[in-house]
């Protein structure tokens, strides 16, 4: 990478950080702020009051490469934690051409389940503000950012990185933990 790449990119991470207020970044315990998005099924979801009442699992990817381990989080979560539990898809889709994300969209509601299409939910905006927040970067092995809520909408868990049973394991422990 030239000189003038390392400038570009620490620039661009300073300013992607400063985008975000102090205090903004997402911390155990905090209210989830405001998502809201139209999910593969047409409706628009407001979160987290879809998901209150229940344990969510907000599952951000941030590439292509990171539909398969948010698939296998979302689906793994649902299994193991049942009725007493929900998973939603985000998957940030903003850095794409608007006219590029109509088929993005048609394409995820290809490979998703009509069951699950209610809980996928592209996000087209504030793409450098979720990834502050979720202290994620731009490197592809960070793409997927776990946050669960618990039943009042409260974050009780928060996590970046690729599908392991590990980390899939230390979710599962927190989703459990009684309120």
């Amino acid at each position: 990478m030239t000189l003038l790449g390392i400038l570009w990119r620490s620039a661009a991470w300073i300013a992607l950080t400063l985008a975000v207020a102090p205090g903004q970044i997402l911390e155990l315990g905090a209210a989830l702020p405001p998502v809201e998005g139209e999910s593969l099924s047409g409706a628009v979801v407001k979160l987290p009051e879809a998901a209150r009442g229940q344990v969510a699992l907000l599952v951000f990817g941030f590439s292509q490469d990171s539909a398969k381990p948010s698939r296998q989080f979302a689906e793994r979560f649902e299994q193991e934690i049942g009725a007493a539990g929900v998973a939603y898809q985000l998957p940030v889709i903003e850095a794409a051409p608007r006219l590029v994300r109509g088929l993005i969209r048609s394409g995820m509601r290809k490979e998703t389940p009509k069951e699950a299409q209610g809980r996928m939910i592209p996000l087209v905006k504030d793409e450098a503000t979720w990834r502050a927040r979720l202290g994620i970067g731009k490197d592809k092995e960070a793409g997927v950012a776990l946050v669960l809520l618990d039943r009042q909408g409260q974050v009780r868990f928060r996590a970046n990185g690729v599908f392991s049973d590990l980390l899939l394991r230390q979710l599962l422990e927190a989703a459990r933990k009684p309120d």
